[in-house]
C-alpha cells in the first residue's frame, strides 16, 4: 500500500448508521481503476481503518434562484433548498418510519444476510464473524451465493432447514 494516493470517482450515495453514529459515503470509481485503488488503499479490514480525505474536484452547479418551496428539487446553493441539517433530519426520520417487515416477508437471501450478522447464529455455526457465517451458510447449503435461495425453490428449502435447525438449537434442543 502506498503512502499517498488520489483516485477520482463520483459521489453516489449517503447512508446513516445510527447504531454506530456514522455516515457511510458511497463513491463509485471506474472498474478499470479498481486495481489501482486496492493497491493504494488496500482492502477493508474490520480491525484497521485507512484514513482518507474527500475533496470536490468539479465546481458546483449554478445556484438556483427559483421560487420553489422548500422540499422541492433545487440546484445546490438555492436559498429555498433545505439545509443539510434539515436533509439529515428528514433522512433519519424516514429511516425511523420505514415499515418493519416480518421475517417471513423477507426473501431467503435477506434472511440469510441478517442471520449471518447475529451473534447467536454465528455461535450456532461455530464461527466468529459475519463473513465466516456467510461462508458457512453457502457451504452448508451448497450454494455459491445466497441469492440462489430465492432463485431455486430446492435451494431455498436448504436455507429453511438450516434456519430451522438454528431455531431448535436456540430452544435448547441441540441438533
Amino acid at each position: 500500500m502506498s503512502d499517498q494516493a488520489a483516485i477520482s470517482g463520483d459521489y453516489c450515495d449517503l447512508r446513516f448508521v445510527k447504531g454506530r453514529k456514522v455516515a457511510q459515503i458511497i463513491i463509485e470509481i471506474p472498474i478499470e481503476a479498481a486495481g489501482v485503488f486496492v493497491q493504494a488503499f488496500g482492502t477493508p479490514q474490520p480491525d484497521k481503518t485507512v484514513p482518507v480525505a474527500l475533496a470536490r474536484i468539479h465546481p458546483p452547479r449554478p445556484v438556483c434562484t427559483c421560487d420553489l418551496p422548500a422540499g422541492s428539487e433545487h440546484l445546490p446553493g438555492c436559498p429555498s433548498a433545505p439545509t443539510l441539517k434539515q436533509q439529515l433530519a428528514a433522512s433519519i426520520e424516514h429511516e425511523d418510519t420505514k415499515a418493519k417487515r416480518s421475517w417471513s416477508e423477507l426473501s431467503r437471501a435477506q434472511q440469510a444476510g441478517i442471520a449471518a450478522n447475529e451473534l447467536d447464529f454465528q455461535r450456532f455455526l461455530s464461527v466468529g464473524d459475519a463473513d465466516s457465517a456467510a461462508q458457512q451458510i453457502r457451504f452448508r447449503c451448497k450454494v455459491g451465493s445466497r441469492r440462489e435461495f430465492d432463485a431455486h425453490p430446492t435451494l431455498g428449502k436448504r436455507w429453511d432447514e438450516l434456519y430451522s435447525q438454528y431455531r431448535m438449537w436456540m430452544a435448547g434442543a441441540r441438533v
